[in-house]
């Protein structure tokens, strides 16, 4: 057997994800289908390195230190209406909460119903680990982390 596979090798910041709503065939229509999206996702899977089963122990991390494969959910467009007579709404995350979007109306809204409405558009954002004053020194080489024994001395002269 022959099995061809697609991977992506670098994930973005942000990742957008648009499933597909509309079919165009002899006739337009509109596919209605319910689509739970996660609100955190894991695209380890779909990557390069996660397709080696090592890597996906060693392959955590890319070089700039943020989590390469984790997103969480922060917006999501969905379509109302007919084909014809459609209107988009959207639903975004501020601040640990939700808000739906309809025209001038904002109002706040529950996880669930984002998470089951009928998306037609998801956006995921990359996870960014929190900071702490101790990751900076275990970032930094033991060189950079200890001054010279002369600047901690006081002394102008050249080493």
């Amino acid at each position: 057997d022959t099995t061809k596979q697609l991977s992506i090798k670098k994930l973005p910041p942000v990742l957008s994800i648009q499933l597909k709503r509309f079919e165009h065939t002899a006739q337009a229509s509109k596919i209605e289908s319910i689509v739970r999206i996660p609100a955190e996702l894991d695209m380890t899977p779909y990557t390069t390195r996660g397709l080696c089963p090592a890597a996906i122990l060693i392959a955590t991390c890319c070089s700039d230190g943020i989590p390469a494969h984790r997103y969480s959910l922060f917006a999501v467009v969905k379509h109302v209406g007919s084909l014809e007579t459609g209107h988009y709404t959207a639903f975004a995350k501020s601040r640990g909460e939700w808000y739906a979007f309809d025209d001038h109306t904002v109002i706040q809204a529950r996880e669930a119903e984002v998470l089951e409405t009928n998306t037609y558009m998801a956006f995921y954002i990359r996870e960014v680990p929190e900071f702490s004053p101790s990751m900076a020194n275990e970032a930094r080489p033991a060189a950079e982390s200890e001054p010279p024994a002369a600047a901690a001395s006081g002394s102008s002269q050249p080493l």
